[in-house]
């Protein structure tokens, strides 16, 4: 943690999300920039459980391994650490109980392979490397899986996981165009917002909410809070036109006449709207999905929408 004086990083103060996603190559790992808005970092593994990665680098295209650097460079995508495997015989009683209610999907794969029923196994390696890493490091990554999970797995109330990938619904999907430094600076300068999403997640998971429950939940904080924005948007669009669009000629004489007060005054003006601004998302209905509404608005630059459930 560091301190400076009395003030605290805050970014230390967050508890890191972690991710475990299996990909198929290296050229997928654009797959990860929307889950990227709301995880810290990511262990990989590959399909059907093996775990050499670094290993892809050597067939991937040049933007590929450059993409696959940086990630590891910036600890956003990690390597799961040696030891317990979870192929090792005989089967631990854990390992066993992810497999079983797998057991149809699986079987149904090896009748008839296509690509539905194939990532139905890349979600039980899935499962099955999230399990082999928090027994070689203690770490507790959420696993992102391809498909729901079978019946035998659900129940009326969900997972911090369950609800964690709901909360990935509701954030943008970003373009080709956006590089993994554009995700890393979103998330630095909405670092607040973000920890509130986070911390409004992990408490629809601490309640017994079922999915259309906890995603009404969600999309009536998003309504609460548009329509909070859009309200304080009116308030001050007419300062704002007087700020904007009549000053110019009045600031050009100002500034011959060297009038600093009056160049001072419409200054302030400026902070003090962008001081309300703060107060108002501050103090708006729904400010613990504002994470949601800010990063649609930065990364689609269109109207928001609800995504559909």
């Amino acid at each position: 943690m560091r301190l400076l004086g009395s003030e605290i990083d805050n970014s230390s103060l967050m508890q890191p999300l972690i991710a475990l996603k299996s990909i198929p190559s290296l050229e997928r790992l654009s797959t990860l920039k929307r889950y990227a808005l709301l995880f810290d970092s990511f262990y990989a593994t590959q399909h059907f459980g093996i775990t050499n990665i670094p290993g892809m680098r050597n067939y991937a295209s040049l933007e590929a391994q450059a993409t696959f650097d940086f990630l590891c460079e910036t600890q956003i995508l990690q390597m799961p650490p040696a030891g317990f495997s979870i192929t090792d015989l005989p089967l631990m009683p854990e390992v066993r109980s992810i497999m079983n209610p797998y057991a149809e999907r699986v079987l149904a794969h090896l009748e008839s392979p296509n690509k539905t029923t194939e990532k139905a196994v890349w979600d039980v390696f899935t499962r099955l490397r999230t399990f082999e890493l928090e027994k070689n490091s203690g770490m507790r990554a959420v696993p992102i899986l391809e498909q729901a999970p079978p019946p035998a797995l659900t129940c009326p109330s969900l997972a911090l996981s369950d609800v964690l990938s709901i909360g990935v619904d509701y954030l943008p999907v970003p373009s080709e165009t956006c590089s993994w430094q554009d995700i890393l600076d979103i998330r630095t300068e909405l670092h607040d917002k973000l920890w509130a999403f986070r911390r409004f997640l992990r408490g629809l998971a601490a309640t017994t909410k079922t999915e259309p429950e906890i995603r009404d939940e969600i999309e009536w904080s998003l309504n609460e809070y548009q329509n909070a924005m859009k309200l304080h948007g009116l308030k001050t669009a007419r300062s704002a036109l007087e700020l904007f669009v009549i000053p110019p000629l009045e600031f050009a004489e100002n500034l011959v006449k060297l009038n600093w007060s009056k160049i001072a005054k419409g200054a302030l003006s400026i902070r003090k709207q962008k001081i309300e601004l703060m107060e108002a998302e501050m103090n708006a209905p729904g400010r613990e999905v504002a994470y949601v509404f800010e990063t649609k608005q930065r990364f689609q630059k269109k109207q928001y929408r609800l995504p559909a459930t």
